[in-house]
């Protein structure tokens, strides 16, 4: 919670958030004092836990929802369902009963620190900011795929104190964009896409400007804005080559009378290279097996390298790398790094099939991105054709959280009808302080559990 004393320098108190956001999301110190410095600086928090693991050098990556963000032309060559949440945690129940152990093991092994399913974006900054971003794959094999994208940033509730100490109310500042994608693939190889955005930031409520009418300043505190990504992605035998496009759109604007902020646009490169995979694709080593495995199925091994700028302002540039290790495509472990002031990340991932758990630890600060990432996978033939196991996975799959036996059959939009809302209601219980509230969202979660598991294991 942030305590603000409003007086006639509220212009300057308003933006300490973004000026947080500024010092730790640019190489050079002169950016504070451009005039072309840009608004909307969300926009370039870097989302995704295996990104951010690999030093967030993705834009020849395509093999997570996240990675829509760096490069659109990804989304043409993602051929399977697949829903991501970042830094919000499954709902009460038994799934995340299992997450909250899996994150405090892994993150004691790690880092010595128990890891939360929602943890804090920059906490050491501000305890209450909190950043969350979701991806949302839809393929429809003949036309594409579609995505939807939601990025969030809260940088948690400002007290309003007037000059005399007297307590007016209260306000969170936030920030959030939305986006539409479509992409698709040419001759195997090439893949091309383009995100539609539309950006909301709210700073400063109008009834600030209401109980103290004396302020001298322009009338403002929300912007919106439009933009677009457009990117891609070509990819042969183990190389990823990627281009794109970032946040090309309209200015953005927080005064009735004052000049539009430009957004950050960013123009993005990067290349990802897979050695086994390249190997396999050149001489064949998929007829070497080692207990009857192929060799890529026991040992993957990635690395990606990003270059990204602002064309407005060239000596802002990140230039970023990464790996990442990869065993029995079960476990995954991450390392990357980059040339901004927090330097180095780590990582790792847990893919159960239907569910991939990934984290990703950066800064000096101790942040962590959390991200769960949920694919609609039908069971192997073997495993669908016994009817007895596939209906206790069906039951322990809708155990986990709502949807959750619709993603075990491989129906992604329908579980994602009940998972949705589950992630809401959850938040909702987790983080209200009203008893009504709680009460409504328990009843609300008890309804979604019972009905997705009925619909799932009911037999047509």
């Amino acid at each position: 919670m942030e305590e603000l004393v409003l007086n006639k320098k509220l212009n300057r108190k308003i933006s300490v958030k973004y000026l947080i956001l500024i010092i730790l999301f640019s190489i050079n110190t002169h950016l504070l004092l451009a005039a072309t410095r840009p608004g909307a600086l969300f926009l370039v928090i870097p989302p995704g836990a295996k990104a951010m693991g690999m030093g967030t050098a993705f834009s020849g990556s395509w093999d997570d929802p996240s990675s829509f963000y760096y490069n659109p032309g990804a989304i043409g060559f993602y051929n399977r369902f697949g829903f991501s949440t970042e830094n919000q945690g499954l709902p009460p129940g038994l799934g995340r009963f299992i997450e909250q152990g899996m994150l405090a093991l892994s993150g004691k092994v790690l880092y010595n620190e128990v890891v939360s399913p929602e943890p804090g974006w920059l906490s050491a900054l501000h305890s209450d900011m909190r950043y969350i971003s979701s991806f949302y794959a839809i393929p429809f094999y003949n036309i594409g795929t579609m995505g939807i994208s939601f990025v969030y940033l809260n940088t948690g509730e400002t007290l309003v104190i007037d000059e005399t100490g007297i307590y007016l109310g209260s306000y969170e500042t936030y920030d959030v964009a939305t986006g539409l994608s479509y992409g698709r693939s040419f001759f195997k190889r090439l893949g091309v896409g383009i995100t539609a955005k539309y950006i909301y930031c709210y700073l400063v409520p109008d009834w600030v400007y209401l109980r103290m009418p004396e302020l001298v300043i322009e009338k403002g505190g929300i912007g919106t804005a439009w933009a677009v990504d457009v990117g891609a992605l070509y990819r042969i035998w183990g190389f990823g080559v990627g281009l794109s496009l970032q946040n090309f759109g309209t200015g953005i604007r927080y005064t009735e009378s004052g000049s539009p902020d430009r957004l950050p646009t960013r123009i993005r490169g990067g290349i990802s290279v897979e050695p086994l995979v390249a190997l396999d694709s050149l001489y064949s080593i998929h007829n070497y097996k080692i207990l009857n495995i192929p060799v890529n199925d026991i040992l993957n091994i990635t690395f990606n390298y990003d270059r990204a700028y602002d064309p407005e302002d060239p000596d802002d540039t990140w230039e970023c790398s990464g790996w990442e290790f990869t065993i029995l495509k079960f476990l995954s472990y991450r390392t990357g790094s980059w040339n901004l002031w927090w330097r180095r990340s780590t990582g790792i991932g847990l893919n159960l099939r239907n569910i991939e758990i990934d984290i990703a630890r950066y800064f000096d600060y101790d942040t962590y991105h959390v991200q769960m990432t949920f694919y609609a996978v039908k069971p192997p033939e073997n495993i669908g054709n016994n009817k007895k196991l596939n209906n206790a996975l069906i039951i322990a799959s809708s155990a986990l959280a709502p949807g959750g036996g619709q993603f075990y059959k491989g129906e992604g939009i329908k579980g994602s009808l009940f998972l949705i809302p589950s992630l809401y209601l959850g938040n909702l219980y987790l983080s209200s302080e009203s008893d009504n509230k709680n009460y409504l969202a328990l009843i609300g979660l008890g309804v979604l559990y019972l009905v997705s598991a009925a619909e799932a294991i009911s037999i047509k």
